[in-house]
């Protein structure tokens, strides 16, 4: 059960904890408490096609590991020998690229870590620290800022074996700890639980848009007979299309009684128009259910239009139904309009090739079955996508209250 406490920079108590912990947070180094390995660099002459893992910072993702890269059991035990290697309980974290992604060992597998990419912490032979605890305390926004600034270098970050022996830490008891870390562990477990439900529609609908696009899949009328068959023509033959053309900077304002300016991609968000700039200076527009595309880096973006608004010459405006849009979403998808801009210094697209985008003609009622159907899965999508973002937020902010800043 977590209870209210009273927060206190001085006392080290964190606002939310759970019933029965009442003892003040301790503050010291991390490397005063656990030790901090570094490793070797091996070369790829000793690389292998399966073996023991040899990972790099890349091969740590979202509390996960992708390792691509592998070294024989010989090698991994003469360097595991002179330098040491993660065990079972042990914290690996990235200290090159892009620092502070987490892994907490669990298992019994051997791993070898790349010598400067990545170092870890030996929670397993602590008796100050639990892994889990320490996995999620890596991901606290103390922590994140620490590493951010103690991090060297420009492009390519490295928060070296110094830096890391010197993190601030604010912990409880190892009791204390193993109860949080198991409540965020089974809350990951849910949140990666609805996140592959999302993949798993998002996977559904990339799929069934291929087969539907492709004729491998029809629909039937409401006596079960096939729809006429397809015809091929041009978006520009179907729909009409209006290229954007930009209004002058002069005329930009931030005044929402002003008409929303649509310059591009950054104006897009989930299919849907956010506003962030105005003008009084009326060129191209576009109405509200018109289908946005951008046509310039990154092309292909889409959105529904919710408002009459003015277009830019990053984008156009396509007088289309929900078919047309499933349809410009599928070609996105697949590439389709890398094929139109290969070879150009560029990345855009002009008023003809939209207009000469193929696209089938088929039944009015055929087109809305489509239509509907995929609607359906859209609604499906994102209430998913709702649903995680929310848990996410809940999450961040239980972070913030069940760890003292």
């Amino acid at each position: 059960m977590l209870v209210m406490g009273m927060s206190s920079k001085k006392h080290q108590i964190p606002a939310i904890r759970f019933n029965g912990f009442t003892d003040a947070w301790e503050q010291r180094k991390l490397g005063d408490i656990a030790d901090i390995k570094d490793s070797a660099r091996i070369s790829n002459e000793l690389w292998v096609e399966n073996g023991i893992p040899y990972l790099r910072s890349s091969d740590l993702v979202n509390g996960e590991l992708n390792g691509e890269l592998f070294i024989s059991k010989e090698t991994y035990e003469g360097y595991a020998s002179k330098t040491g290697a993660p065990q079972k309980d042990d914290v690996l974290f990235t200290s090159g690229g892009k620092v502070g992604v987490v892994y907490h060992k669990k298992d019994e597998s051997p791993v070898y870590v790349q010598g400067g990419a990545v170092l870890y912490v030996k929670t397993s032979t602590s008796n100050l620290l639990d892994g889990s605890f320490l996995s999620i305390y890596f991901g606290s926004p103390r922590m994140q800022t620490y590493m951010d600034i103690a991090s060297s270098g420009g492009t390519i970050k490295h928060f070296t074996l110094k830096p890391a022996n010197a993190s601030p830490i604010i912990f409880p008891g190892l009791s204390e700890q193993q109860k949080i870390g198991a409540f965020f562990k089974e809350l990951d477990k849910t949140i990666a639980l609805h996140q592959r439900q999302l993949d798993n529609y998002k996977q559904l609908k990339k799929s069934m848009k291929q087969k539907i696009f492709d004729q491998k899949l029809r629909f039937k009328d409401a006596d079960g007979n096939d729809y006429p068959k397809w015809k091929r023509r041009t978006l520009g033959e179907i729909s009409e299309i209006i290229m954007g053309q930009s209004p002058d900077s002069a005329n930009y304002t931030s005044n929402e009684q002003d008409t929303v300016l649509i310059q591009g991609n950054a104006d897009l968000n989930g299919g849907r128009i956010t506003p962030r700039i105005y003008t009084t200076q009326i060129t191209k527009t576009c109405e509200a259910g018109d289908i946005i595309l951008t046509v310039r880096a990154p092309v292909g973006d889409l959105a529904i239009a919710n408002t009459r608004a003015c277009i830019g010459r990053g984008v156009c405006a396509i007088k289309g139904d929900l078919y047309i849009y499933q349809y410009l979403e599928m070609i996105r998808d697949t590439d389709g309009w890398r094929k139109i801009i290969q070879g150009s210094t560029f990345e855009s697209i002009n008023s003809n090739d939209v207009k000469d985008l193929p696209i089938d003609v088929l039944s009015s009622e055929e087109r809305k079955k489509i239509a509907e159907f995929f609607k359906a899965l859209d609604r499906r999508i994102e209430k998913s996508t709702q649903r995680v973002e929310s848990m996410k937020q809940f999450r961040k902010g239980l972070m913030q209250q069940m760890f003292v800043e």
